[in-house]
């Protein structure tokens, strides 16, 4: 293993979403105060000139992402109030439990990246263990490509789960590499016989049908 989870513990992954959160607070609270500052400008810039429509579209612009960000904040906030009780350990198991699995899983990984690591039971992105998701609990996966000016720039396998939060995990391009994500999607299609394949309105529709309430 590039990246050694052997010795990894409940308390550790603990540690770990909570410094997460901690960051995710102040970047969107950094974000909003840019946000009402960029408004503030737009206003004075706008109001001079006379250009009201602009201003209109540029605060209602602001609001968007002032609420997206707030949202974004208040999620990482309530985490942080109880963070032995986050979302993963209601959706997933205890801690330890979850720290165990990683161990195990990551000593003979299926496959493993500089961003992304696949064991034969789960996935996630390294050191973000809220993207945990065993193979068992998914609804739906697809293969996403990112292209600019018509480059393939970027390939991610969309995992959503049976609680309806949806995940992108990074693999590597290159021809060396095409047989990696079929690896993975072989081993959520034998865990997961229900799961859905492929980026389609029918498959969206179906695993957003199927999601479960996550526990309190």
């Amino acid at each position: 293993m590039s990246r050694s989870y052997q010795s990894l513990s409940g308390e550790e992954i603990i540690k770990k979403i909570r410094s997460k959160n901690r960051r995710t607070v102040l970047l969107c609270a950094l974000g909003d105060l840019a946000v009402v500052g960029a408004a503030a400008v737009l206003l004075f810039m706008t109001a001079n000139e006379h250009r009201y429509v602009y201003a209109i579209i540029g605060l209602l612009v602001c609001v968007l992402f002032f609420v997206a960000l707030t949202t974004v904040m208040k999620a990482a906030l309530t985490t942080l109030k109880d963070v032995a009780n986050a979302k993963l350990f209601r959706k997933f198991g205890a801690p330890e439990r979850l720290a165990e699995a990683i161990s195990a899983g990551a000593e003979h990984p299926l496959l493993e990246s500089r961003q992304t690591l696949a064991a034969d039971s789960f996935i996630m992105k390294h050191n973000d263990f809220e993207s945990y998701v065993p193979y068992s609990a998914v609804l739906l996966c697809y293969k996403k490509e990112q292209r600019t000016n018509g480059i393939l720039t970027s390939v991610s396998l969309v995992v959503h789960d049976a609680y309806g939060d949806k995940t992108e995990y990074p693999f590597k391009m290159g021809k060396r590499h095409e047989g990696e994500m079929n690896d993975v999607m072989r081993q959520i299609a034998e865990q997961a016989p229900n799961a859905a394949f492929g980026y389609t309105p029918q498959n969206l529709k179906y695993a957003a049908a199927n999601a479960r309430r996550i526990p309190e």
